[in-house]
């Protein structure tokens, strides 16, 4: 670790004296944490364990003043009125009165898989034969032999600690359990937190006390050192030096005198040095200047370099998507939507998959430019790709594939979906205006091929099928959407015809 000092020579970023009181008081804070908390660890479990057994033991001592023949006399809520009852019930309440670490006691019978409420020692009783509806493993091995909980418990009466002892002829049909209420148990642990936090803060406290000492002591000569460090560090080597010796005149002692003979020599040579040092300044200076020089006009030519390469690829990004979209429709073109259709087949060969594509072609488009003229069918043509990108998912793709016909591609899709999908665009087709010029709307519609891709099919032939399909709706009257099985996606039967409004 460096050292950074201010003119005096007293200010360290890190002092050894602070390593020295951090080592020393780890390692004793460490070594009296590890012998602490063991002994806390020990304190802990042995609580718990006699804990344990208090509740076992009670639990069996108890569990022999019992009658089973009686107790099994208690089965219905109506038997909480019975002098018998009342009487068990006096006796429980008596020795929850003699020992204050016990919440309840309760007796409970065991009916094949289900455990009840015989007698219950609260102050709100639980009548006889009512259910308890919780599973404790503990409880449960309680009906044979005694148990106490291994951990604390939760139920709607409350948080406990439990023991349990069969009752005595019970035939593991009856038990006495003890509740120990979980604030009584953590009250006792949180004693033993509190005396193992005392006695650490203690501990850390003596450990900082004696570390503190023994950094102190030690660090005393190395501070005068670094006093002497400082001074010719400053420069002062022209003044007379005193060397300062401790009595002991140990190691460190010895060193400061050696600092002492090397600040002789090096007045010497820090005259040399400064000479030397001025000599190399000028030449600094002058090369400094024809360095900026240089690199100023290195600057201005990256500048235009970058200027240049901006511009270049705009340039190529420009091209790149001139040669990707139609310059009508700005949709991708048909060399685009081939590169698509091959990356989705790549995609389903790899990772089993379905995809369907729709070919679609304007009816009558060449008497509305007849009738219209070409940039009347221009504008429905603009008009139409935005309408299809408006009402497809965001995965499927489209393109212009030439003229008045679109292709569009649905990933993901078997073509029951796709017949769907075309089904919607034919009707939004029909339902849209489309402005051939002011004050003049036409409605259109269009024939639909349609088909879900083979693997067994070339894309060549998997695009002849969905263009026989395309023509096989033409042929059928227009304005139809037609399949490979045509049979099961029988054909809407539209009027086909240029409606004109406006």
């Amino acid at each position: 670790m460096p050292y950074s000092f201010n003119h005096q020579g007293k200010n360290m970023r890190f002092s050894i004296r602070l390593k020295l009181f951090l080592s020393h008081f780890l390692t004793i804070a460490v070594v009296s944490g590890s012998i602490g908390t063991y002994f806390y660890q020990s304190a802990l479990t042995n609580l718990m364990q006699s804990l344990q057994s208090r509740l076992k033991n009670s639990a069996a001592m108890i569990s022999r003043d019992y009658q089973v023949e009686e107790l099994d006399q208690l089965r219905e809520p109506a038997d909480a009125d019975r002098e018998l009852y009342r009487k068990q019930l006096r006796k429980l309440r008596e020795i929850v009165a003699t020992n204050p670490d016990i919440a309840f006691i309760y007796i409970m019978r065991k009916d094949g898989d289900q455990v009840r409420f015989v007698i219950d020692s609260g102050p709100t009783p639980v009548p006889p034969g009512e259910i308890y509806p919780e599973k404790v493993n503990e409880m449960l091995e309680g009906f044979i032999r005694p148990a106490v909980d291994s951990k604390i418990y939760t139920d709607k009466w409350g948080s406990f600690l439990s023991g349990y002892s069969p009752l005595k002829n019970g035939q593991g049909r009856f038990l006495i359990g003890i509740d120990m209420r979980a604030d009584d148990v953590k009250s006792k642990f949180l004693y033993i937190r509190l005396a193992g936090l005392f006695f650490l803060l203690l501990s850390l406290f003596l450990s900082a006390g004696f570390s503190f000492f023994l950094a102190r002591h030690f660090t005393g000569k190395i501070n005068a050192l670094i006093n002497r460090c400082s001074e010719i560090a400053d420069e002062n080597l022209h003044q007379t030096i005193q060397p300062i010796l401790s009595p002991t005149e140990d190691e460190l002692d010895l060193l400061a005198l050696a600092f002492d003979r090397i600040a002789n020599n090096l007045e010497a040579s820090r005259r040399q040095n400064l000479e030397a040092q001025q000599k190399l300044v000028a030449a600094n200076e002058n090369l400094e200047h024809r360095i900026n020089e240089r690199t100023e006009n290195l600057k201005q030519a990256n500048q235009e370099l970058r200027e240049e390469m901006q511009r270049r690829e705009l340039v190529e990004k420009e091209l790149a998507l001139t040669a990707r979209t139609d310059y009508l429709t700005s949709l991708l073109n048909r060399r685009a939507m081939v590169q698509r259709l091959e990356q989705e087949i790549y995609r389903c060969k790899r990772k089993p998959s379905v995809f369907s594509a729709l070919m679609l072609d304007i009816d009558y488009f060449k008497e509305i430019n007849d009738s219209y003229g070409h940039p009347a069918g221009d504008r429905i043509l603009v008009e139409l790709a935005d309408l299809l990108r408006s009402s497809l998912r965001g995965t499927d793709e489209i393109g212009r594939w030439g003229g008045e016909e679109f292709l569009i591609l649905f990933p993901e899709t078997a073509l029951p979906q796709a017949f769907e999908l075309a089904s919607r665009l034919k009707q939004k087709l029909a339902d849209h205006p489309f402005t051939v010029r002011d004050q003049l709307d036409v409605h259109i519609s269009a024939s639909f091929g349609i088909s879900e891709f083979n693997e067994e099919l070339p894309l060549e032939n998997f695009l002849q099928q969905i263009d026989a399909c395309l023509y096989k709706a033409k042929n059928a009257g227009r304005n139809q959407i037609c399949t490979p099985e045509d049979a099961s996606f029988p054909p809407l039967q539209d009027n086909p015809s240029i409606q004109i409004s406006g």
